[in-house]
């Protein structure tokens, strides 16, 4: 996610990218989650919710009897959290796939940019092949 946020703006701008970035991830991924999926819950189950036992020696939490009928609602929030948890994987996919096909300024797919500027990499080459560092040599790998 990094490296397609880095590559996807110029040079200058690439702090405030990665700031904005983590920004946007965090507000629209860690922070609204447990709050939404917590509010789901609540409405679909609310006796399942654990309570101190008030009046008991133990002071143990417990479940309403009536969270054993709230059995399907429990899980329609599971479902709901795995449908948020792939969602975010079916993107992440989608933008891999955005940046592998989408043409840039030059019209070719998928060239990052420093093959660009025809440097290269550590990884690869102006040439098109890929280095892969082995233990006392480089192996270099067509990719064609």
């Amino acid at each position: 996610m990094n490296l397609a946020t880095l590559e996807s703006v110029p040079p200058e701008n690439r702090p405030f990218a990665m700031g904005f970035s983590t920004l946007l991830m965090h507000a629209f991924g860690d922070v609204p989650s447990p709050v939404v999926i917590g509010a789901l819950k609540d409405w679909l189950a609310p006796h399942c919710t654990p309570s101190t036992g008030e009046g008991d020696d133990d002071d143990a939490p417990a479940i309403d009897d009536g969270c054993v009928e709230e059995r399907d609602d429990l899980r329609v929030v599971l479902l709901a959290i795995v449908v948020w948890l792939s969602f975010s994987g079916v993107m992440y996919g989608f933008s891999w796939w955005l940046s592998r096909n989408l043409p840039n300024e030059k019209g070719v797919p998928g060239e990052c940019e420093c093959c660009r500027s025809g440097q290269g990499s550590a990884s690869h080459g102006p040439d098109g092949m890929t280095r892969v560092p082995s233990a006392n040599r480089t192996l270099r790998i067509n990719e064609d």
